[in-house]
This record gives C-alpha cells, structure tokens and sequence, in this order.
C-alpha cells in the first residue's frame, strides 16, 4: 500500500476557497449597512406630513444625504453627512461647496441633495440648509419627511 498508511481512504475538501467567500460577503454587507447607518442618522427624528411622496427608486443616482440635528451637550445645531462626523454650519457651508466643486469637474451635476431635518428644527436652521446648497449650484434639493 502506498501513501499515508492511515485506515480512511477518503479525501477531504478544501474549504479554504468557500471560507474565503464568505468572509468577503460578509465584509461586503458590514460595509453596505455602515453607509446605509451614516446616511439615515438615528439622532434625527424626521417630522411627519400628510403630503409627503415617496422618493422615486430609479433615476436617483448618489444622492447626497445630509442631516441636520438639535446637538443637546453644545446648544447648537450639528450637520453629519456621510463619512464625516458633526459639522457646524459654516463647515457645512464648504464642505456642500466642495462636493459641488468636485462633482462638476465629471460633468452636469444631477445628484440630489437629501436633507433629513430633525422635527424639532427651527425653519430658519433648514432654510440656511437649502440656501447653502442652492448657491453652491445644486438644483436637485429634497427635504425628507414621513407620511403619517
């Protein structure tokens, strides 16, 4: 008898390349819900409307969201985007200046910015929103609310 001498006879598989995939799907689907968290900011309790409309699934390419929050510790209001942690107003200011900047060096910029404003949010701090997006050049602005 040749080989390993051992009574089994059998082989084992390799379960090196199926260990492998899952723990890249399982890396894939960690990293897809840090984003999809980042974007929807549990801290932001959205108001409720009765003339709220969905947004539309298709035609929406990478949206922008943008949250605006009642920041209790510092008594101000603190603006978190994706990637980045509280902002002031004025940071906001540049940083929606600068996305702007560097989506149009691709192109027409058509991505909409989302703004999630917490109910308890003062007209004028969501109008300073808007205003900031609109003079840096984004056309496409939405205001997120749920339907009750």
């Amino acid at each position: 008898m040749h080989g390993g001498g051992g009574e089994s006879g059998g082989c084992e598989p390799n379960l090196t390349p199926l260990l492998d995939l899952v723990l890249q799907i399982l890396m894939f689907f960690m990293v897809t819900i840090n984003f999809a968290t980042e974007q929807t900011h549990e801290d932001v309790a959205l108001p409720e409307s009765q003339t709220a409309r969905p947004l539309p699934k298709e035609g929406v390419k990478d949206p922008i969201f943008v949250n605006l929050r009642w920041n209790v510790k510092q008594q101000r209001y603190d603006i978190l985007v994706t990637g980045r942690r509280e902002m002031t107003q004025l940071d906001a200011k540049h940083w929606i200046r600068k996305q702007y900047e560097d989506l149009s060096r691709a192109g027409e910029v058509k991505n909409p910015v989302i703004i999630r404003a917490d109910k308890a949010a003062e007209y004028a701090q969501v109008y300073q929103l808007l205003q900031s997006c609109s003079d840096a050049g984004f056309r496409n602005l939405k205001v997120r609310a749920l339907v009750y």
